[in-house]
């Protein structure tokens, strides 16, 4: 069976990055609101980290924002509150994160219609429904001032999302993983992994069996295999190769997520994320080819790379918008819960108690996930 020199091409990558890893992650993405997972999935990496293996955690930041997961990836959640409302988004949907500045939405209005959702609600007796309303507001105020500090110091997405994590992590009481993550973090788009890196592997491999271009004939890249970097448009002329690899270098052509992990497997470099299946495409492809295939180069099974260590126990969110010149306010369909348990809404409901759960969960003292409702208080 034949042999890939593994080793020639991880050493290209550690020139080119300037650094040495042996896991790529891939959970990160510039999130306006973090998913709760994204601490069980740093946590995870930290004790492999500990344990010898190095990851470099690659911010996924090639995407736009999805209107669908808006709650994530566009607005500041408080749970309870949620509306698809463009004064509330950070982000355009329209652009890339690296490639637009965070905004500083109206948190005063934030607050006030959290204020009037919460007033909404009849399901507390009168005496402790005002002391929820006023630790709930207590705890809204907290993490947005944490929002506000963010925005005003970030320049673009990723940079906000980056310095996000930080500052949430050592607000709630987790420092460690707040130095790791923030040590071992980079973007995708603007780093020589991308730029550089997946060129190189391109060229390099043009007339190998295991090669991009050999690979294009069978089934295991999903098109788009790049977009640009504004919209994600098709550009791509696999006789043209000097202009792709132009156009790549000068972020002018992104690199598609499968195009990125078939370039880990030229170096023999761990994945720890959701790869769709692409390794076992990959696998029984260079088997059928006489190619030895590395083992374990897959660390994660699908979607078990995080878990929501905390969870809502549904969706009870409210909208509430203005119509002619009143507050309306409406119970909205709910989400998945999937979709729900991000970092500022779990604070809003938890406050400091947020730190002694993630701390219990991880000492294994209570289980997870911890089940709380949205609405209610727990601090």
């Amino acid at each position: 069976m034949a042999d890939i020199n593994h080793k020639f091409f991880r050493e290209k990558l550690y020139k080119f990055t300037n650094k040495t890893f042996d896991i790529v992650s891939t959970i990160d993405h510039p999130y306006s609101s973090p998913p709760v997972r994204l601490i069980d999935g740093h946590h995870n990496l930290k004790i492999l980290n500990n344990q010898g293996l190095k990851p470099l955690i690659c911010i996924w930041d090639i995407n736009l924002p999805n209107l669908n997961n808006y709650r994530y990836e566009l607005a500041v959640d408080t749970g309870i509150f949620s509306v698809k409302d463009e004064n509330f988004f950070i982000f355009s949907d329209k652009f890339f994160y690296p490639l637009q500045k965070p905004k500083l939405i109206d948190f005063k209005e934030l607050k006030k219609r959290t204020w009037l959702v919460l007033k909404k609600l009849c399901d507390l007796p009168k005496k402790s429904k005002i002391i929820r309303d006023k630790k709930f507001i207590k705890n809204f105020d907290e993490i947005t001032d944490i929002y506000a500090e963010t925005i005003n110091n970030s320049g673009d997405g990723t940079l906000f999302y980056k310095n996000l994590i930080k500052n949430i992590y050592n607000f709630i009481g987790l420092p460690d993983l707040a130095n790791f993550a923030a040590s071992f973090s980079q973007s995708y788009f603007a780093e020589p992994i991308s730029q550089e890196w997946i060129p190189y592997c391109i060229q390099e491999t043009k007339d190998a069996p295991y090669g991009f271009f050999n690979l294009l004939e069978t089934s295991l890249f999903k098109k788009p295999y790049f977009r640009t970097a504004i919209h994600n448009k098709v550009l791509f002329d696999k006789e043209n190769l000097n202009t792709i690899l132009y156009l790549i270098k000068n972020r002018t052509l992104i690199p598609s997520y499968q195009v990125f992990l078939w370039t880990l497997f030229l170096a023999d470099i761990k994945h720890f994320g959701n790869d769709y299946g692409f390794f076992n495409r990959l696998n029984k492809i260079m088997t059928e080819y006489g190619y030895k295939f590395p083992e374990k180069i897959q660390l994660t099974e699908h979607n078990k790379d995080s878990e929501n260590i905390i969870q809502f126990d549904k969706d009870r969110s409210f909208s509430c918008f203005l119509k002619n010149n009143n507050f309306v306010i409406k119970k909205n369909n709910p989400m998945k819960n999937s979709r729900i348990s991000s970092l500022p809404a779990l604070y809003c409901h938890l406050g400091s108690n947020l730190n002694k759960i993630i701390t219990d969960i991880f000492e294994k003292k209570i289980k997870s996930p911890k089940i709380i409702k949205m609405g209610i208080i727990y601090d």
